[in-house]
């Protein structure tokens, strides 16, 4: 059984081994040993029967093999066969040499030229060859037809699916991207989630691709209280968020978010949409968020208020979209209005951005595996302060290039991962404080508070060696819990451009911490994370409160 991976993210910060498409027997025999002919092959020629093995150990002297059934492969195709093969040709080769040889050329088959069901069998001949020549039988493995199973009540409308499968032709060889772009495009929309199988077809070296669509959820919920707020406007949150799968059928989503501080210091509203166009995996999308904030008059009795409303359109193609490798282009526009009022001063501007992204993730078998993420982004963007009071130092115009790379790796199957972040900022002038990133916070060093070393470039570099306690620690609740310790370290460059800068105030600043956390996570019902940090390097001074070790918790329930 085939069953396509989905999009979701993994919540658990277990390393699953990667479920990867296979032929099964059935099928495999089905290919072999059905009747009628291969789309490549003319009427006249049947596939030849397989060679079972002999019952006299037989040695042969093998000088080459030939691969047949290839009628497009190339020659540098044909040398990778060649060189595959090559370990088993030489005097005294048994039949399992043979049977090695052609294991060989089915792995070039699949790894190297992508056949998705393609194999090879080593077909009846007269072993005896003078010319030392052995056959050897490739079934490139083609597409006969599509089924689709359809239930009633989906929340997805089937047209829109069929134009997914549609991309797959009859006749054609099934290939591997091709096939995996497809199973995972399907499992992206929302509303719907499809098992790809694969059953041999009626004619001979080609196969039937089954998919089975089930529904989802139409209505999904997540509620968050968390400590991650900041001391200004209140450290307790509480947030939420629902999306709805599907409201038009076509695959799309609708979703809103809120949060609200316990203190009522700052609060969020949010609503989204997502549209998936054509069959190829494109997506535009829109967004408004409105942001207000009250800092706290014991903790800065400045009467500092404001809002920030926000509304962008993007659109989305997957580049390459796979099981061991996805890339995506993301374009956004994005328009800011901001309202800062402090003792009866108002200072009202807006910001237009434009950002072209990459982001995406890859798996490796490097050091028993692991997984990465990646992401780069350009931002240009202009501001307009509409009082004419532009801070000095800052242009109208800016830009800023925007990095992260993760990797989670496997030192200890089942058992010990380490997880390394990078993640940073490099702009190409003073930027407005609305653009700066924060070293400090819960994403960063976490033993310094949000908003801490907010800077126009800034690096963090973070390590985490996470354990996955054994069964008989705690029963069947060690699945559910992932204990790590972590380092945290972080450069902040506080102006691009220091000319401006005062004089004996210092321009960077490099802070660290280090800790302990643990993840409790029931998969579709709730989580609980916990980090305690202590501070290494640099001064918080973001605070007035200095406590340790930090706390950073976020109890999540699903619904």
């Amino acid at each position: 059984m085939l069953t396509a991976p989905c999009s979701k993210l993994q919540r658990r910060s277990r390393m699953s081994p990667v479920k990867r498409f296979q032929l099964s027997a059935l099928a495999a025999a089905a290919l072999l040993l059905a009747p009628g002919l291969p789309w490549a092959q003319a009427a006249d020629a049947p596939l030849p029967r397989e060679l079972g093995k002999p019952e006299d150990d037989v040695k042969l002297d093998v000088r080459a093999y030939q691969v047949d059934g290839l009628p497009n492969a190339t020659p540098e195709t044909r040398a990778a066969l060649a060189a595959a093969t090559a370990p088993y040709t030489g005097q005294g080769r048994n039949y399992e040499d043979l049977m090695n040889a052609v294991a060989a050329v089915t792995r070039v088959m699949q790894r190297d030229l992508g056949y998705y069901v393609g194999f090879a069998y080593l077909p009846e001949q007269a072993i005896a060859r003078q010319d030392g020549v052995i056959r050897i039988q490739a079934l490139e493995g083609r597409l006969e037809a599509v089924k689709l199973n359809w239930p009633e009540g989906m929340p997805v409308r089937r047209e829109v699916v069929d134009g997914y499968l549609a991309r797959l032709k009859p006749g054609e060889v099934l290939r591997e991207r091709e096939v995996e772009r497809v199973v995972f495009l399907v499992n992206d929309l929302q509303g719907i989630k499809a098992r790809f199988e694969i059953e041999p077809g009626e004619a001979a070296g080609t196969a039937t691709l089954v998919v089975t669509a089930q529904p989802e959820s139409r209505l999904r919920a997540r509620v968050d209280v968390d400590t991650l707020g900041s001391h200004y406007t209140g450290t307790g949150r509480l947030s939420g968020q629902a999306t709805l799968a599907s409201p038009l059928g076509l695959g799309d989503a609708l979703g809103v978010n809120a949060m609200r501080t316990f203190t009522g210091g700052l609060s969020l509203g949010g609503i989204n949409y997502v549209l998936p166009l054509g069959s190829d995996g494109w997506k535009i999308g829109t967004a408004v968020s409105k942001i207000s904030y009250d800092v706290d008059d014991d903790v800065l009795p400045n009467d500092l208020h404001g809002s920030a409303l926000a509304t962008n359109a993007f659109v989305l193609y997957p580049v390459v979209r796979s099981r061991n490798l996805n890339l995506f282009g993301v374009l956004t526009y994005e328009h800011k209005r901001f309202d800062d009022r402090q003792t009866g001063l108002s200072l009202l501007k807006a910001s237009d951005d434009v950002t072209l992204s990459a982001i995406g993730d890859f798996r490796d078998d490097w050091l028993s595996g692991g997984i990465n993420t990646y992401e780069a982004a350009w931002l240009q963007g202009r501001m307009d302060y509409k009082q004419g009071d532009k801070p000095d130092g800052l242009k109208t115009s800016y830009g800023k290039l925007s990095l992260g790379y993760s990797r989670l790796q496997n030192l200890v199957s089942g058992r010990l991962l380490l997880y390394a972040r990078y993640r940073g900022q490099v702009s190409g002038s003073n930027l407005d404080a609305t653009e700066r990133m924060a070293v400090g916070g819960p994403t960063g060093v976490r033993a310094f508070s949000p908003g801490e070393a907010t800077a126009d470039d800034a690096h963090i570099v973070t390590a985490e060696l996470r354990f996955l306690p054994p069964q008989n620690w705690f029963g069947d609740l060690s699945r559910e819990l992932v204990f790590r310790g972590f380092f945290d370290w972080g450069r902040a460059k506080f102006s691009h451009d220091s000319a401006n800068q005062a004089a004996g105030v210092p321009n960077t600043a490099t802070l660290s911490g280090w800790g302990f956390g643990a993840t409790w996570e029931r998969a579709g019902n709730f989580s609980l994370r916990l980090d305690l940090a202590w501070r290494g390097a640099g001064d918080a001074l973001a605070e007035a409160s200095r406590h340790e070790p930090r706390a950073n918790a976020v109890l999540s329930k699903s619904f």
